[in-house]
């Protein structure tokens, strides 16, 4: 059953071991002390009304809710928002990284990716085989992965409103098969450009513009966290 109430769905419980199997204690804690939140520059809104220009009527009735960050997503004592969708495991050493370096962590250091990519998107066309949401959203840049930036941007951008959409229900303005939609058509599709409804012309966006749509309406923002393996 989807809620509103996302504090519900963050708070620990016994499962939360299972979950982080080989993550270090002080994993979350050191998440949770560098994540900051600001409120999203955007206007809440379906993709349609903003295509079409029409903003002066957010989406829907109720509270319309333009989700949480990639940052927010990625970090561990969050995990519990992901349900029923599966949070990675990682092996043992990986923390993370101090302020300023780059993250080293490869593929080989995830030993369970979670819920798979083709559960955002679907399989037309299919994302890159064994990769899992959580390695979209924190490292969309990996170019030997999702082939080019823009690929792995949109990715991680899909993700991230997919888990929006699971957490708020009907007041987040894009659906789930909205959401493979704009996977389909701008990487499948015979255009690239992505339309919700026939007759879009010029206004169908390209996969560039489908992530800034995303991205300008998240409510929390938060930053990416890079991991390290531990030294």
């Amino acid at each position: 059953m989807q809620t509103n109430n996302s504090d519900n769905m963050d708070r620990p419980n016994p499962l939360r071991r299972k979950l982080f199997r080989g993550v270090p204690a002080g994993l979350g804690v050191l998440m949770a002390v560098q994540a900051k939140t600001a409120l999203g520059t955007g206007v809440c809104i379906s993709p349609s009304a903003k295509m079409s220009g029409n903003q002066s009527h957010p989406h829907g009735p109720g509270n319309c809710r333009g989700g949480r960050s990639p940052g927010y997503w990625v970090q561990p004592q969050h995990w519990g928002a992901w349900s029923p969708y599966r949070y990675p495991e990682f092996t043992p050493g990986v923390e993370a990284c101090s302020p300023g370096n780059v993250s080293n962590l490869t593929l080989a250091d995830i030993v369970d990716h979670g819920t798979p990519l083709s559960a955002v998107v679907g399989n037309d066309p299919p994302p890159p085989t064994g990769i899992g949401m959580w390695y979209a959203i924190a490292n969309p840049t990996d170019s030997a992965t999702f082939g080019d930036t823009t690929r792995g941007q949109l990715l991680r951008h899909l993700s991230a409103a997919f888990l929006n959409a699971n957490l708020f229900g009907a007041d987040y303005p894009i659906t789930k098969n909205q959401i493979i939609e704009m996977w389909k058509q701008t990487n499948g599709g015979t255009t690239g450009l992505y339309c919700p409804s026939a007759g879009c012309g010029a206004n169908a966006w390209t996969a560039t513009q489908v992530k800034d749509y995303i991205e300008q309406m998240y409510d929390i923002n938060s930053p990416v966290i890079n991991y390290c393996k531990k030294k």
